[in-house]
């Protein structure tokens, strides 16, 4: 089968999006099947990217603008038309790139599936968006052309219902994850000489941007909390964005800046050793998380999750079985989670097996990308 995804969320842009299509098609090309993704040319510099077959559009992405980006749309056309394609992918309700290919591929008679990765506010409230239907009425047309819809989560499929004109093509088939590439280690040491952090010190790790709508802030002001129970712990935070400066800012004030640690970004190899190195992954944000990759990747490395009870997240993880759930916004439950684990080693190593377990079970790509088969059989049967 030959397969197009189209997105403009793909590396060297990271997140959840670009994990998840790399993914997707490395699972479906282990299969024999062929893949091209076709995406956009960005500023960025950082590539991470195992997938060759990518099609680079000619246009940009507008710095600091990342879902606004002028396409060459006699590129695009000419891309998907002569691909020949079996199937073709969207990735990214709301963006140029998937939404296009959507519209273009369902003119020319290719089956057509999009993948809604994002949450909007207030979306359990219909009638928020469908008094913004007729605003929304351009994308709306894209998302009715598809033949199937697929929500990564519950939360997500609640919110396209409220938008497309038939919510019955809406499945929920969630993320995975490429369970073989994380390690479940039974000694931290060895990581942790390797990755140059301390031997014997618990570990808190944040990974995700550096947003509002990520909760990193929140996470700091429960952390120098924890250190006055925990001196010697650290708090590790991957990833980039704009309240870098205001972070670094506020962990200074509060004292505890040689306690936090800022990483930057983090390549896929490095950032699977930080999971296993580490002893707690805490996910604080604070609205819209549609599921939370990067949830999966901690708990795929046998590690105790606390997150908070937003969008998608409690779909992923039972409380207090394979890990904590949270109120947004509320630093000390956040703390109070983070001080009940470190100080429970027991509790910590059987939630973080138990994690591993559901994993296993569920979010394995080598069982889901069969369920995304059956969607792309379902959908070129549907117009043979």
């Amino acid at each position: 089968m030959k397969i197009a995804m189209c997105s403009d969320w793909y590396y060297p842009k990271v997140g959840g999006i670009a994990t998840h299509i790399k993914g997707l098609a490395r699972s479906l090309s282990k299969l024999g099947h062929e893949v091209q993704i076709i995406t956009i040319k960005t500023f960025e510099e950082n590539v991470d990217n195992p997938i060759t077959n990518v099609v680079r559009l000619e246009g940009f992405t507008i710095p600091g603008i990342q879902v606004l980006s002028p396409l060459d749309l006699k590129q695009i056309k000419q891309v998907i038309l002569e691909g020949k394609f079996d199937i073709v992918h969207g990735h990214h309700a709301f963006t140029p790139v998937s939404l296009y290919s959507i519209s273009l591929a369902s003119k020319h008679g290719f089956p057509t599936v999009l993948t809604a990765h994002s949450l909007g506010i207030g979306y359990r409230h219909g009638v928020i968006w469908k008094t913004l239907k007729p605003v929304l009425y351009p994308m709306k047309r894209a998302f009715d052309k598809a033949d199937k819809i697929i929500a990564v989560s519950k939360a997500v499929k609640q919110f396209m219902s409220h938008i497309v004109s038939h919510p019955k093509k809406i499945e929920v088939i969630p993320n995975g994850v490429d369970l073989e590439r994380f390690i479940f280690p039974s000694n931290t040491r060895k990581l942790r000489k390797e990755l140059n952090l301390p031997l014997d010190v618990p570990i808190i790790l944040f990974v995700g941007r550096l947003s509002i709508r990520k909760g990193i802030h929140i996470l700091v002001d429960a952390f120098k909390h924890v250190v006055k129970e925990f001196p010697e712990a650290k708090l590790l935070i991957a990833g980039k964005g704009f309240l870098r400066e205001y972070l670094r800012y506020k962990v200074r004030a509060n004292n505890i800046a040689d306690k936090v640690e800022f990483l930057g970004y983090i390549s896929d190899d490095e950032l699977i050793k930080l999971y296993a190195a580490s002893d707690i992954f805490v996910c604080p944000s604070i609205f819209a998380e549609a599921f939370g990759i990067v949830i999966l990747e901690a708990m795929a490395s046998g590690k105790p999750v606390i997150a908070t009870k937003v969008g998608g997240i409690p779909e992923i993880i039972d409380h207090e079985v394979n890990g904590l759930l949270v109120e947004p916004n509320d630093t000390g439950e956040l703390r109070n989670a983070i001080i009940r684990l470190l100080s429970d080693k027991r509790e910590m190593n059987r939630i973080g097996r138990n994690a591993r377990k559901k994993v296993e079970e569920v979010y394995d790509w080598n069982k889901l990308v069969f369920r995304i088969l059956e969607v792309y059989e379902e959908v070129m049967t549907i117009l043979r």
